[in-house]
């Protein structure tokens, strides 16, 4: 075999393994849920299902703008913008749990199929499970869900 036909084979091989390692990269574990749950004041409560089509279903219980189950599909770009942030939270290096005893916050709960985190917004939470719920909950307003 020559040398050309060496170096060809060579960067076929470095493409195959680029391009898959980027793929598996890109899969997420979907379906993801998120709810929130009652404080004492006007705090949405709400469960949905973020599926990998980025269709949402939506279960509006308390102070959203819709009640009961609705479903919406996201655009491309709130989709893309929610995978992006997602990516940087890795739920399996988390607590379960970063609860601590103050009464008045919304409980937050993210699942995927293979764990889950449940907090309440304060400082000893990670900071992209902030992002992600914070993002999530700007998305859910522009589609007059929250």
């Amino acid at each position: 075999m020559g040398r050309k036909n060496q170096m060809m084979i060579y960067g076929l091989l470095l493409i195959m393994l680029t391009n898959s390692c980027t793929s598996v990269q890109s899969v997420l574990p979907f379906p993801v849920s998120v709810s929130k749950e009652a404080c004492k004041g006007k705090c949405p409560v709400y469960k949905i299902i973020i599926l990998k089509s980025g269709e949402v279903d939506f279960e509006g219980v308390k102070n959203t703008k819709h009640t009961g189950r609705s479903k919406v599909l996201l655009s491309k770009k709130e989709f893309q913008e929610l995978k992006q942030v997602y990516k940087t939270i890795d739920l399996s290096k988390l607590k379960n749990s970063y609860d601590q005893r103050i009464y008045d916050l919304p409980q937050t709960v993210i699942k995927n199929s293979n764990n889950s985190v449940s907090f309440k917004r304060n400082q000893s939470v990670p900071i992209e499970l902030i992002k992600f719920v914070e993002l999530l909950d700007e998305i859910l307003k522009k589609n007059n869900l929250l």
